[in-house]
């Protein structure tokens, strides 16, 4: 058997090449206070932090503060 000529073959899409090149849904907010979290990228209901007053991040299923690294009583 014979094969064909490189100016004859065609690129052929894969289900796998297409499913890496498409871009994942946006998110879309469903309340204000995710939208804030989208556009900002923090917790708009996190706590402020007892020790420095600023506001926390959530680690987990605590939050943490980035100012003085105090957490939410979590170890």
């Amino acid at each position: 058997a014979q094969s064909a000529p490189l100016a004859q073959v065609k690129a052929v899409a894969t289900p796998k090449a297409e499913a890496e090149s498409a871009k994942p849904a946006p998110q879309q907010a469903h309340t204000s206070a995710e939208l804030v979290e989208m556009q900002l990228g923090i917790q708009a209901d996190a706590p402020l932090c007892f020790s420095c007053g600023t506001k926390m991040q959530r680690a987990g299923s605590c939050y943490i503060c980035e100012g003085c690294g105090s957490t939410s009583g979590c170890s």
